[in-house]
């Protein structure tokens, strides 16, 4: 196996690590080692044998500054303390995934790093070999409708594949009669496949957290052109996007939503009054983490001379051959980036836009008292 390969396997059980610790709600170091200290005192004889997590070192590990992959009893503590984290804060531990699977990860990390290295061959790689993001196909498949395709891992990685060869280019309507803004369907075949979604809104509620008649009048203030048939169709798609798919985790969805969203007079109060009791039941969902975030607190002063005037989206795939994508919607248009330095850029202002969100319980407040003012 080649260098890059290697490297590249690496990189990706890293990011895997880092996508599992999101999920689990993104504890911080110095939480991670307090729980290492219980699971060390709490260590039987001759048991299962975890380590300390200290602070340096995870940050050395999640930062992909280690060129070997990290031991397996860091690996065990690692996944142990977040399954730990994520009962704490209300969430389902599963999200972290089985000890089992991440075992074998673990081992096909250390197997490809023990291999001898041999060239990379100059055509395609042979059919079942795992392919990357790196490697573009040269015409890949239009990404089809969110609501038609099959979500497997071919019919996905040729939407990101499409998406990749535009990364950067905005998509924005190219004519009076094309109703539905391109980026809208790449947006929606995105959400189809991630594992776990973060999103920042100004404007409106997440369409994952959407009521029926709030998504339909979000489509006839967004989408003026559209019929009354497409209104519904797409209305239809983002409910049936909301709903589990069976024999398939559940998505994680992270949602932090800027008060004026929901305070907006541009819809009828009725509907806002239901779409805010729809957002309290929601914190109670096991799979969602929702915050609201005042105007204040996500100053360019706040929040390092940083722009969040406009909505922002990462999704976070479950398959080895995809990063991250970030989606930032401009007006009708939107731009997707899966550059590592880019990704990476918007991961980190996510989360310190969480910093500066209200807490689970604060927020269940702040919409009660909305709810009560609409």
């Amino acid at each position: 196996m080649s260098e890059v390969d290697s490297r590249a396997d690496l990189d990706g059980f890293v990011a895997g690590l880092k996508r599992v610790s999101r999920a689990a709600g993104a504890p911080s170091y110095a939480q991670l080692e307090s729980i290492s200290g219980k699971l060390l005192r709490q260590q039987p004889p001759g048991g299962v044998r975890f380590v300390a997590l200290a602070p340096s070192t995870t940050s050395e590990i999640l930062g992909g500054r280690r060129k070997q992959a990290p031991k397996w009893q860091w690996v065990l503590t690692f996944l142990t303390a977040l399954q730990a984290a994520a009962r704490e804060g209300g969430l389902d531990a599963a999200v972290v995934g089985t000890i089992e699977e991440w075992k074998r990860k673990h081992e096909a990390v250390l197997a490809a790093q023990e291999a001898p290295p041999h060239p990379l061959p100059d055509g395609p790689r042979q059919h079942g070999a795992r392919r990357r993001t790196s490697v573009i196909d040269p015409a890949p498949p239009r990404p089809t409708a969110a609501g038609d395709g099959d979500g497997s891992p071919d019919a996905l990685l040729g939407a990101f594949l499409a998406l990749v060869r535009q990364a950067g280019v905005p998509q924005g309507r190219h004519g009076a009669q094309d109703a539905t803004p391109e980026w809208v369907e790449t947006y929606m075949t995105l959400e189809a496949g991630a594992e776990l979604v973060l999103t920042y809104e100004t404007q409106f509620v997440p369409g994952l957290l959407q009521t029926e008649a709030y998504a339909r009048a979000v489509v006839a203030r967004r989408l003026a052109g559209v019929t009354a048939e497409e209104a519904t169709s797409l209305v239809a798609r983002r409910m049936q996007r909301q709903s589990p798919r069976r024999h398939q985790k559940p998505r994680r969805l992270w949602a932090v939503i800027r008060e004026t969203a929901l305070r907006s007079a541009q819809f009828d109060p009725s509907i806002m009054r239901a779409q805010v009791e729809h957002l309290i039941d929601m914190i109670g969902d096991p799979h969602t983490v929702l915050q609201v975030v005042s105007s204040r607190a996500v100053s360019n002063q706040a929040l390092g001379k940083q722009d969040l005037s406009e909505p922002m989206t990462i999704f976070s795939f479950p398959e080895p051959f995809f990063g991250d994508v970030v989606c930032l919607e401009q007006g009708d248009d939107a731009r997707f980036l899966h550059e590592r330095k880019d990704t990476e850029h918007y991961s980190q202002l996510f989360e310190n836009l969480t910093l500066k969100a209200a807490t689970r319980d604060s927020t269940r407040r702040i919409l009660a008292r909305i709810r009560d003012e609409i």
